[in-house]
């Protein structure tokens, strides 16, 4: 199964802020020259009215000029500089992870796949024959494909907010030529270092999951083949418990840096895949029985269908219960 657009997503991001890197290059280095002629002529008055010594003040300039190089190194080298720091984090991650490939659609992938696993196991069982199994199968099958979509979606927004920040580099190392607008640029190292400890985090705690993950399809089909439900609330409580620790952990390793603004517990989100899935079930019941009951053959498809459409628009219900709660 192959659902490459989160990747579409972020790639489309990528080549925007790439294509026009050059134009804010060129702005950042103006507004550096700005800077530096009025730091440079303060320093010079000041130290004029101060009576400071020559030596002293030829210190002070040589100090100045060294910190302006670095600088304007970062204005010029920090599109090559940054992204060698940020994949270096990834690649750590990875590593203790024990996983190589960790995209956005391979998350969302994975539920799918486990889900899929589930449907296929009770395609046949049919709504009369098995009715509670098949509800709570149905809400399975809906939630578990929501809470990867949301684990897919906060790695998404982790490496768009690492690209546009790596994007803005020119800009911000411009300021660190006056003493006024330095301590942006001192943020902006610090704000980078935290998003690039937060995806290490990330890549780590997923590529954990991607073993676990393999391991819920396997106890799913052999909980559907049985008719079994609890192994089924397991799974989707465990998926949930996963939820959570990618949206907890990740923000308290980031804090770290000493940079705010990190935490997001996430229980509003589980809540509404949650809620959707329960709205998907009862919606997939009634598809159910539109088309009969039955437990193969073309009715078995036409369920499959019917509860296809119960997903997107328990989806969609959730998205605008989502949107009433936040305003």
């Amino acid at each position: 199964m192959s659902t490459p657009l989160l990747d579409n997503i972020t790639q489309q991001f990528i080549s925007t802020v790439s294509h026009n890197g050059h134009l804010l290059e060129e702005q950042a280095k103006r507004i550096f020259y700005y800077l530096a002629v009025i730091q440079l002529s303060i320093s010079g008055i000041w130290m004029a009215i101060a009576g400071e010594s020559l030596l002293q003040s030829f210190i002070q300039l040589i100090k100045t000029a060294l910190l302006l190089s670095v600088f304007y190194a970062g204005i010029t080298l920090a599109q090559e500089w940054l992204p060698s720091m940020v994949n270096g984090f990834i690649h750590l991650g990875q590593q203790a992870g024990a996983t190589t490939a960790i995209h956005p659609s391979s998350i969302l992938n994975q539920g799918l796949t486990i889900s899929g696993t589930i449907i296929k196991s009770l395609g046949g069982l049919g709504m009369l024959n098995h009715p509670f199994v098949s509800f709570v199968g149905a809400v399975v099958c809906i939630g578990i494909p929501l809470v990867y979509a949301l684990i897919a979606a906060d790695l998404t927004i982790v490496l768009i907010k690492t690209y546009l920040m790596i994007s803005l580099s020119s800009l911000f190392f411009a300021f660190g030529a006056s003493d006024w607008t330095r301590t942006m640029s001192v943020n902006y190292i610090k704000s980078l270092l935290s998003l690039g400890l937060q995806l290490m985090s990330l890549y780590f705690l997923i590529g954990v999951g991607v073993s676990l993950g393999n391991q819920w399809a396997e106890i799913a089909q052999q909980a559907a083949a049985h008719h079994e439900l609890m192994p089924m609330l397991a799974i989707f409580s465990a998926v949930i418990v996963f939820y959570l620790i990618i949206r907890n952990i990740p923000p308290y390793v980031a804090a770290l840096s000493g940079m705010s603004g990190f935490r997001n517990s996430g229980e509003m989100a589980v809540g509404m895949a949650a809620f959707a899935a329960t709205k998907g079930a009862k919606l997939a019941a009634k598809a159910l029985k539109k088309v009969g009951l039955g437990g193969g053959g073309s009715s078995g498809k036409s369920g499959m269908h019917g509860m296809s459409s119960a997903s997107l628009d328990a989806i969609k219900k959730a998205a605008m219960s989502q949107q009433r709660v936040n305003r």
